[in-house]
């Protein structure tokens, strides 16, 4: 069981050493000789307090600490991977938002979905007026048939040598032509009937039935978000240092979202109005919560190393010689001079004075000096990973 030993406070040390002084004489210098003696007294008894106190603790016991103790916090240390990261915004995209139009002219005469509605690649989606083009096919199918049967006559009398090659050759080149324009016409006919290029979500109806459709011009919006994009423009600075493949951090502050995610394009050309080039990273958005032109932000690491000792720069005090932290050993505040290496975000390499395991002073770092007796209220593990 830990005892708890009440440590005797120094002035009544002091005032049971004074009784057993001499009474001190009226002359100044010999009041003056007795203070400095008292003084080095008082250090002696300090620093026998001290290895008394640090004894104690060693051995699993437990003190009552005066009350102008220091509290502290501390950290211990573990070794990680020290990275830094460069932050760049961009804003979400789709290669997959279409905006339907219509490549023939004409009034809108029906719309068969509606807004929200979940579609497939192919679903009629739309059509507009095609009372003209189905009376051209009429026309021209009852012109073809006829060009049709006076062709198979001429080839029929030419086969036994009767007619002129002339005669022949014209009426095979009506029926062509105009089977050709048969199946232009048809074309033209199915274009009337406008089908959604992808699968995915009716986003916007932009017209209405009855008002004219013209070449050329949006009629709907289909979009399918289950894979889009982040793109940003990266200074040139960090050209070769990022690379198609690589990981980054993605987040969307806006939505409280992060994810990882891959580069999948490296732009080629610098910008040569601002110095930059075109990074793009793909992102899985199944559940739809990324919407076009977000404003996100990629995380890009650009310097790694192993292995590190990483603490926390508020840590690190500067010294005269060197900078130094403060430690917790065996109860008692030490001071460690390190020599620091590269910072980024508010951690420090260590490169040397610390190995990791260490106990760092976290809260009253400030206020301990070496050789106090820690009194720990609180800890955590700091590592970097």
């Amino acid at each position: 069981m830990k005892r708890t030993i009440a440590i005797i406070p120094v002035i009544a040390i002091l005032l049971s050493a004074c009784g057993a002084k001499e009474e001190v004489t009226d002359s100044v210098e010999a009041k003056m000789a007795q203070i400095a003696e008292y003084k080095s007294e008082i250090k002696d008894l300090e620093i026998k307090i001290r290895d008394l106190e640090k004894e104690i603790i060693a051995n699993g016991g437990s003190l009552e600490l005066p009350p102008d103790t220091v509290a502290v916090t501390t950290m211990t240390i573990e070794r990680g991977t020290y990275e830094e990261f460069v932050e760049v915004a961009g804003s979400v995209s789709s290669d997959q938002n279409i905006l339907v139009s219509s490549e023939m002219g004409g009034t809108v005469t029906r719309i068969y979905v509606k807004e929200g509605q979940q579609v497939s690649a192919g679903q009629l989606l739309l059509s507009t007026d095609d009372q003209v083009l189905q009376k051209s096919i009429d026309e021209l199918q009852n012109a073809y048939d006829l060009a049709k049967t006076v062709y198979e006559k001429r080839k029929a009398l030419w086969d036994q040598k009767i007619g002129s090659e002339i005669e022949y050759l014209t009426a095979k080149n009506n029926m062509e032509s105009l089977e050709l324009k048969l199946n232009t016409t048809r074309t033209q006919l199915a274009k009337t009937q406008l089908k959604s290029p992808i699968s995915g979500t009716v986003d916007e109806i932009i017209t209405k039935t009855g008002e004219m459709a013209s070449p050329g011009m949006p009629l709907l919006r289909v979009v399918n978000l289950s894979e889009v994009q982040i793109e940003c423009d990266i200074s040139e600075a960090y050209l070769g240092r990022v690379k198609r493949g690589d990981k980054v951090n993605v987040s969307f502050p806006s939505i409280n979202f992060e994810s990882v995610a891959t580069i999948t394009n490296v732009g080629q050309v610098i910008n040569p109005s601002n110095r930059t080039f075109k990074l793009q990273v793909s992102l899985n958005n199944r559940d739809g919560m990324l919407k076009p032109n977000l404003l996100g932000y990629l995380q890009i690491r650009e310097y790694v190393e192993q292995d590190q000792v990483i603490i926390p720069t508020r840590l690190i005090q500067n010294g005269v010689n060197s900078d130094f932290v403060y430690a917790v050993t065996n109860g008692s505040v030490v001071k460690i001079d390190i020599t620091r290496g590269r910072s980024h975000n508010g951690f420090t390499q260590i490169k040397s004075g610390l190995s990791g395991g260490e106990i760092l002073v976290v809260e009253g770092n400030r206020q301990v000096k070496e050789g106090d007796i820690a009194r720990v209220v609180g800890g955590e593990t700091a590592s970097k990973e």
